[in-house]
């Protein structure tokens, strides 16, 4: 983890999309905060996160320990629920 500014920011794996690829991004200009999920066949492969910090243990989960992203998942992050990574 590196420290900005007062901001949390880790970035894990890949951040550029290959085709396929599904990416799920949110930023909020008013408080600063920036994320950033990068999906590859049924994994996660990546992520930014800026100013996210509840999220950093799940996000270092889900991509060093190479977890599949279910189908509910993957819903609930394209309806903008992040907290199915929790």
């Amino acid at each position: 983890m590196l420290k900005v500014v007062g901001a949390d920011v880790v970035s894990l794996g890949r951040f550029k999309p290959d085709v396929g690829d599904e990416v799920f991004a949110d930023e909020d200009v008013a408080t600063h905060r920036y994320r950033k999920l990068l999906i590859s066949k049924g994994y996660c492969a990546g992520g930014i996160l800026i100013g996210w910090p509840v999220l950093n243990d799940a996000l270092g989960r889900m991509v060093k320990g190479r977890r599949p992203v279910s189908a509910d998942q993957l819903g609930r992050l394209r309806a903008g629920d992040w907290s199915t990574l929790l």
